[in-house]
């Protein structure tokens, strides 16, 4: 972010990729589950995680 309060990093480790096409559907989605880590600024102090499990999405629709 521009402030500096969030520092994120993200490892990768699974894509859960789907496509579907249909006469007049149109779907793309990843799904990739990996890794957290990171600091960030609270109004206590700065907090750092590591390894967390989590995912991220992109998804294209189109119908």
């Amino acid at each position: 972010d521009e402030e500096g309060m969030i520092e994120l990093f993200f490892e990768p480790i699974f894509d859960n990729y789907t496509e579907n096409k249909f006469v007049v559907v149109d779907t793309h989605c990843d799904q990739v589950y990996g890794y957290f880590r990171g600091t960030i600024m609270t109004n206590d102090g700065q907090k750092s995680f590591s390894r967390v499990l989590g995912f991220i999405e992109h998804a294209v629709n189109r119908w």
